[in-house]
């Protein structure tokens, strides 16, 4: 698939199906794009992976988002990962504090410190290895 079609479908899964409902296809589409965008930068993805994240889709293949990011325009990262840790979205949530951590994001601190009472231990436990790791915390 081109650039424009991985985008496309990208927009079709927000959010994820479940993993109960997920299909073979849609797995192999969204390695595939993990795969194109770790290599081309595309701004564009970067919401939709972000907020692609589902409640109860892993399958192992949101760690690589990481990857996608890494080389993705820094200050559109750090938007999108200021919404996504602004949303309502636990899973998002989740996932952008690992982000954050993976990119060095310490300047989200902010937004990551306003989640710190958060009801979701596995959040919970993300943010204090967030903050366990930034270098500009005290």
């Amino acid at each position: 698939m081109n650039e424009k079609e991985l985008l496309e479908f990208l927009e079709s899964m927000q959010p994820m199906p479940d993993d109960a409902d997920i299909t073979q296809q849609q797995c192999d589409t969204f390695i595939e794009a993990i795969n194109f965008f770790k290599h081309h930068q595309c701004n564009e993805c970067i919401a939709y992976f972000i907020f692609c994240i589902s409640e109860n889709t892993g399958l192992g293949m949101y760690e690589n988002i990481s990857d996608v990011l890494m080389v993705q325009e820094r200050s559109c990262v750090i938007k999108y990962l200021h919404q996504g840790l602004s949303s309502n979205i636990g899973s998002v949530q989740y996932r952008c504090c690992w982000w954050a951590i993976d990119i060095n994001a310490w300047d989200l601190t902010p937004e990551i410190q306003a989640l710190k009472e958060h009801s979701n231990e596995d959040i919970q436990d993300v943010i204090s290895l967030f903050f366990e790791l930034n270098p500009h915390h005290l």
